[in-house]
């Protein structure tokens, strides 16, 4: 299947599936080659609002933020990302996102 099939895959996953976090996740990566940053930040944070609980999307905002310049907006998704990872007791997840924030914040 090349990409174009997996993301058209995708869209037929959300429209029959439209519940599912990981189907709106899978599209956001797959589409990061073929979306210009302003789109995938969109994208990513309408994956946030969508489906707040599901933890690997804050990792993946959090980047396409950075990298599109919005570093603040970056740090807050880390923040939320973090505390998610603690309520949902996701060891090896906050501490990917604990050292994200910590790149970020020695940059400066």
């Amino acid at each position: 299947m090349n990409k174009s099939e997996r993301i058209a895959y995708l869209k037929d996953a959300i429209q029959e599936s439209p519940e599912d976090p990981f189907a709106f996740y899978a599209l956001c990566l797959e589409e990061q080659e073929t979306l210009d940053p302003a789109q995938l930040i969109v994208k990513w944070n309408e994956v946030l609002t969508l489906f707040p609980d599901y933890l690997p999307s804050y990792y993946q905002a959090a980047k396409i933020n950075q990298e599109g310049n919005q570093k603040e907006t970056a740090i807050d998704i880390l923040k939320k990302g973090i505390q998610l990872a603690l309520k949902q007791q996701e060891h090896h997840a906050l501490t990917e996102l604990k050292s994200f924030l910590q790149n970020i914040l020695i940059e400066d």
